[in-house]
């Protein structure tokens, strides 16, 4: 978030206290060691939650001294440092002996204490996560998402600045296009459908026009040449117009010989105002071309930034896997990408991937043929905007793979993961259709201790999550049933 004129380090380390004599300190980590080394500008300290247990918190009339200790010690390497004590975040439940009560009641006033003394700023972490327990799902530790939103509020006191979320829009995806040489088996509307396996194809002298509906701000054209074209880059070039009778030309990409070929042509514009664009086939230099072969335009309505572009290629149907390699081509030479992945589209998304993103990227995979995976893309552009992009979706459940023998309802999966785990485990099924389900848990003894789910459900991947916090260890059985269909799991807990 803070862009490339700083150095951010982090020295976290999990379940390490600020006491010296707690039962993990920081103090002897080497994590400790390479932030003094560092010498930094700017300390953040988030500690507190795991002195918070009852066998370090006997030790509490040593939290103040240690705390202050740590100040001077950043101080006495960088006497300019600013310095932010963090109030630690909430812990929703008792877990790993971590105490809410001591959190609340000891260790907030104590930090907000050290802060005033020794002046120095605090971010708090807990008013504005008290309601957001989904961030956290063992209760204590938070997910990707939780990370980004705790990154946001301290870019927000180290800043005073917020960060916008936004959207980028294709605002050509779907809308009315035609052509002067008009086709029926590759009409126009095929580069504007969001579908690179179809195309729009044209001679030279060709075009099509598409009309956006209302006059828009357009600074940014995406040109798709499509997985089957692996050497050749038709020339062409783009017009605008706000009625249609004067054109301006913004793209001149009528010379592209002796160019590498690439699959996706970005031409970012000075902003202009139009309704309609034109995409027109042109000669290249000596070069007769034969025409456009376009799989998809896009038109990107103007902003300050706009998101890399994202999209599937090399796909290898096997008969147990389908094997893919996923690209992502940058439209700027800033930012930070998140590549994020749901299995359905009821389903929340899952990290992927995350890198500066500079230079095109690509990535393998492998799926089951009979699932649907959906890509989504969120850039980060110098801790000023958060831009999402449009979700890419990608249908694997239609492909050349031999249909499986269902008669066995070989489709209806349970699995849960962590196994064995510490408080809490993730439990996975799929459906095969849309049915009622109902997930419960059971002791040894066969008694019903938790019913995780009891409704309709659509089709595909799902997932639910058992907190065993108030569970001893031992041995529990997650029952699952869909209809008549019948499935169990065998999970370990321990603590």
């Amino acid at each position: 978030l803070l862009g490339d004129g700083y150095a951010v380090l982090n020295c976290g380390n999990s379940g390490r206290t600020m006491l010296k004599r707690g039962d993990y300190p920081l103090w002897i980590e080497p994590q400790f060691k390479a932030a003094i080394e560092m010498a930094p500008d700017v300390v953040i300290i988030l500690l507190g939650t795991n002195d918070s247990k009852p066998y370090n918190w006997i030790y509490k009339d040593e939290f103040i001294p240690d705390y202050i200790a740590m100040i001077d010690t950043f101080r006495t390497v960088n006497p300019e440092a600013t310095i932010y004590a963090c109030l630690p975040p909430p812990a929703f439940a008792i877990q790993w002996d971590i105490r809410d009560s001591v959190i609340t009641a000891d260790i907030i006033p104590m930090i907000q204490q050290i802060a005033d003394s020794m002046q120095v700023e605090t971010i708090d972490f807990y008013q504005p996560l008290v309601d957001s327990n989904a961030l956290f799902p063992d209760d204590i530790h938070p997910n990707a998402e939780g990370a980004w939103e705790m990154a946001k509020i301290v870019y927000n006191a180290m800043t005073g600045k917020s960060v916008a979320e936004m959207q980028d829009a294709d605002v050509a995806r779907g809308k009315k296009a035609v052509d002067r040489v008009a086709t029926v088996s590759f009409p126009p509307e095929y580069l504007v459908d969001g579908d690179a396996s179809t195309s729009w194809k044209t001679v030279i002298g060709g075009s099509a026009v598409v009309d956006l509906g209302i006059v828009e701000s357009v600074d940014l054209f995406v040109v798709d040449f499509g997985a089957k074209n692996d050497t050749i880059m038709y020339p062409y070039v783009i017009q605008v117009s706000e009625d249609s009778l004067t054109w301006s030309q913004v793209v001149d990409r009528s010379d592209l010989s002796g160019k590498a070929f690439s699959r996706l042509l970005i031409d970012a514009i000075d902003t202009v105002d139009a309704r309609y664009i034109k995409l027109a086939a042109t000669a290249s230099g000596a070069t007769v071309a034969t025409g456009l072969d376009i799989a998809d335009f896009r038109v990107m309505r103007a902003a300050p930034v706009h998101a890399p572009v994202l999209y599937i290629d090399d796909i290898d149907l096997g008969s147990t896997f389908t094997r893919y390699k996923y690209y992502v081509q940058p439209t700027s030479e800033k930012g930070y990408l998140k590549v994020v992945r749901s299995s359905d589209a009821g389903e929340p998304f899952t990290d992927v991937k995350g890198y500066r993103i500079s230079a095109a990227q690509n990535s393998s995979g492998s799926i089951r043929p009979d699932r649907v995976q959906r890509y989504y893309t969120k850039a980060y552009y110098d801790g000023i905007e958060v831009l999402s992009a449009d979700t890419l979706t990608v249908d694997w459940s239609i492909s050349a793979v031999e249909a499986k023998d269902h008669s066995a309802s070989p489709d209806y999966r349970l699995e849960n993961y962590p196994n064995p785990f510490n408080a809490a485990t993730i439990i996975r099924f799929q459906l095969p259709e849309k049915r009622h389900v109902v997930i419960d848990v059971y002791n040894v003894s066969g008694q019903r201790i938790d019913t995780l789910l009891d409704a309709e459900v659509s089709a595909g991947q799902h997932s639910a999550v058992w907190k065993a916090a108030n569970q001893s260890s031992g041995i529990y059985f997650c029952q699952f049933k869909a209809g008549d269909v019948t499935r169990t799991s065998r999970m370990v807990l321990l603590k």
